[in-house]
C-alpha cells in the first residue's frame, strides 16, 4: 500500500503540473475520516496554483485524473473536487445514500451485494461505503459443559481472559512528579496470536490443577467494521458515489433508489 501511494502521487504530479503542493497521507498516519484505523486507505491531496497562473480548469484537471482510475489498479481511486464554498474539507463527494438496518448483521448480510450492483452503473465513476468488514477479529466459545466437568466455571475463564488480554487499569503510582497507570496485561510477546490462549491457565475448584485454557475454549475468526455508524438511532451505511462525467445526482439517487428495491426487504429503510 505505501509503494501504491508513492507511484499514485508521482502519476498525480505528472499528470497535474497545475498543482504546487501535494500532500500524501499514508496508512496508518492517522488524520482524516476514513483514513484513522484502516491500514489500507490513503489520499493524495493537490493544492491547485491561482485560477490566472494555469489553463486549464480544477473541472479539467479531475477529469483528466480520471483516467488513472483504468491505469493503476492496485487499488480503488476516487477523483473528487472539495468544495468550492466553506472553510470544511470535504472528504464525501456526489451522493450519499444511507441505508438503515436494526443490526449489524443484516448489514454485513446484503451491503456487499447493494455496492456490487451500485459500481455496476455507468452513472457512477466510484462507489463506496463508510462501514467496511475489514477488522480481523476473534470470538472465543467457551466449552461449558467441558469447564464444568473440570470445576472450572465461565466466570474463572473471563476474568482470566480479561486480566490477561484487556488492558485494565487497576491503579496508579506517582514517581519523580508524574502519574503512572498500573495495567493489567501480558506482554504482547505473550499475547499477540490467538495460539498464546495455551499460555494461559485456570485453576480447577475440583482437585486444584491448573487447566490449560485453550482446552476449554474454541476460536471462530471474522472481521468486523472498525467504526460503527448511526442514523436516526439505526445501525447504518452511507454509501457515497462520486457521478460520472456528464451525470446528474437526480441519476445517482434513482439508481440508488432502485438497487434498494432490488436488494432491500422490509427489515430496512433508506435515507
Amino acid at each position: 500500500m505505501q509503494n501504491f501511494m508513492d507511484d499514485l502521487a508521482k502519476a498525480a504530479a505528472e499528470r497535474a503540473p497545475e498543482a504546487n503542493l501535494i500532500m500524501t497521507q499514508v496508512p496508518g498516519s492517522g488524520g482524516g475520516q476514513g483514513v484513522q484505523g484502516a491500514i489500507n486507505s490513503g489520499f493524495v491531496r493537490l493544492f491547485l496554483k491561482d485560477k490566472k497562473d494555469r489553463a486549464r480548469s480544477q473541472q479539467e484537471i479531475a477529469a483528466d485524473l480520471q483516467t488513472l482510475q483504468q491505469e493503476m489498479t492496485g487499488a480503488r481511486l476516487n477523483i473528487t473536487q472539495e468544495a468550492s464554498i466553506g472553510e470544511r474539507r470535504a472528504n464525501q463527494s456526489g451522493v450519499q445514500f444511507v441505508v438503515q438496518a436494526a443490526d449489524l448483521d443484516a448489514l454485513r448480510e446484503v451491503l456487499p451485494k447493494f455496492i456490487e450492483e451500485a459500481r455496476k452503473s455507468p452513472v457512477f465513476a466510484f462507489v463506496d461505503s463508510d462501514v467496511k468488514f475489514s477488522k480481523p477479529e476473534i470470538r472465543v466459545s467457551i466449552d461449558r459443559d467441558k469447564a464444568q466437568s473440570l470445576g472450572v466455571t465461565a466466570l474463572d475463564i473471563a476474568q482470566t481472559l480479561q486480566a490477561a488480554l484487556s488492558g485494565q487499569r487497576f491503579g496508579y503510582f506517582i514517581y519523580n512528579g508524574k502519574q503512572y497507570d498500573v495495567i493489567g496485561q501480558l506482554t504482547r510477546d505473550f499475547r499477540s496470536r490467538p495460539s498464546d490462549l495455551k499460555n494461559l491457565g485456570v485453576p480447577s475448584a475440583s482437585n486444584g490443577e491448573v487447566v490449560r485454557l485453550d482446552n476449554l475454549v474454541s476460536l471462530t475468526e471474522r472481521s468486523s467494521p472498525p467504526e460503527l455508524y448511526r442514523f436516526n438511532r439505526y445501525t447504518a451505511a452511507t454509501l457515497s458515489g462520486t457521478l460520472a462525467q456528464g451525470r446528474t445526482m437526480g441519476e445517482a439517487i434513482q439508481v440508488f433508489q432502485n438497487i434498494a428495491r432490488a436488494t432491500l426487504d422490509a427489515r430496512f429503510t433508506t435515507a
